[in-house]
């Protein structure tokens, strides 16, 4: 029997493209109704893990399969990486399919498009589509705090309240980001570093360590310690940051300042050549020629780039020029000012 079932796993396995297949059995006894599943390798039907059985009540199935839930996804999260294994227990919500499509919506329009106001709009959907999926509201602050209009920065106190409200139903994770949103919106700057680092610590790889590393710099001065922290606890390559502009944007931000700029200028080629369309990357790459003394390589990409600035080549080489005034470049700087202004005219 088992054979039969492997065989039939490996069939769906290469029509749905999966990998892996939850499967399991269920029994009925008196008014109880327990469940034991288990997920394995679909192609070989080896077992991965066995999960520890599920009991509740006949006439709530559904409260059974919720209970299930997370627990199934925080192992099957462990065969992906296992350094989330001290974390599984701390899920305390599966939301529902329809959240977590509004939530990848809202991600999507967060990370890769920058839609800052569409994103936070995309996140309160997901919680209103179900209500104890906190972690949307997590991710709307997130999403808010980038958007500086009006209504954007007006939603960020009603947002806190309501997850102040919740505390009890949030992650530990979650309840640390909290505190330090509060600290922050108090002005207590150390002390929202602090609870970024803790929140760090217990979810390496997770916006919170991308937050504590770009704090470090812009808001402390402390570049050494946010490259350190972006590029140790933060793996952009394979992960959910690898094409994201913010993460190159802000490490590359951080070398300049801490005069690596060598490296920054390494971090800004790879963020061009991720995001195309970004003038911001071609400013650091100047920045960063501009630094190493790389003059004529600088104008000699300055006037090869087809440039994506609001401004176009005018607003680069003019920030280029002020780079050059900054490194002691004045004749060049003149020579770089003379472009922009005559692109402009």
């Amino acid at each position: 029997v088992y054979k039969r079932q492997t065989d039939t796993w490996s069939d769906f396995a290469r029509e749905a493209g999966a990998g892996m297949v939850v499967h399991g059995t269920y029994a009925l006894t008196g008014g109880e109704l327990r469940i034991d599943a288990a997920f394995s390798d679909a192609e070989s039907g080896t077992l991965l893990r066995a999960m520890e059985p599920v009991s509740g009540d006949v006439a709530s199935p559904m409260e059974v399969v919720e209970a299930l839930q997370p627990r199934l996804l925080g192992a099957l999260a462990m065969e992906f990486d296992p350094g989330l294994s001290p974390y599984v227990d701390q899920v305390l919500h599966s939301p529902t399919d329809a959240a977590a499509r509004e939530f990848a919506r809202g991600a999507g329009l967060y990370l890769v498009d920058e839609e800052f106001a569409a994103a936070t709009a995309s996140f309160l959907r997901a919680h209103e589509l179900d209500p104890a999926f906190y972690s949307a509201l997590v991710m709307a602050y997130w999403a808010g705090m980038n958007d500086r209009t009006a209504n954007g920065l007006g939603r960020l106190d009603s947002i806190r309240s309501i997850l102040a409200r919740h505390q009890s139903e949030l992650t530990l994770y979650e309840q640390v980001l909290l505190r330090g949103w509060r600290a922050r919106e108090s002005g207590d700057l150390e002390g929202m570093i602090q609870q970024y680092q803790e929140a760090c610590t217990m979810a390496p790889g997770e916006k919170a360590c991308f937050n504590l590393g770009r704090n470090l710099y812009a808001e402390l001065n402390d570049p050494g310690r946010a490259i350190q922290v972006l590029t140790t606890r933060l793996t952009p390559e394979p992960g959910w940051m690898r094409g994201w502009r913010g993460y190159w944007n802000a490490l590359a931000q951080a070398e300049l300042v801490a005069g690596e700029y060598g490296m920054a200028l390494s971090t800004a080629r790879r963020g061009r050549e991720l995001n195309p369309e970004s003038s911001v990357f071609e400013d650091l790459v100047l920045r960063a020629l501009a630094a190493l003394g790389r003059v004529e390589e600088g104008f000699s990409f300055l006037q090869d780039t087809l440039t994506h600035a609001w401004g176009g080549f005018g607003e680069v080489a003019s920030d280029f020029g002020d780079a050059l005034l900054l490194f002691q470049e004045t004749a060049e700087a003149r020579r770089a000012w003379a472009m922009s202004a005559e692109w402009y005219g």
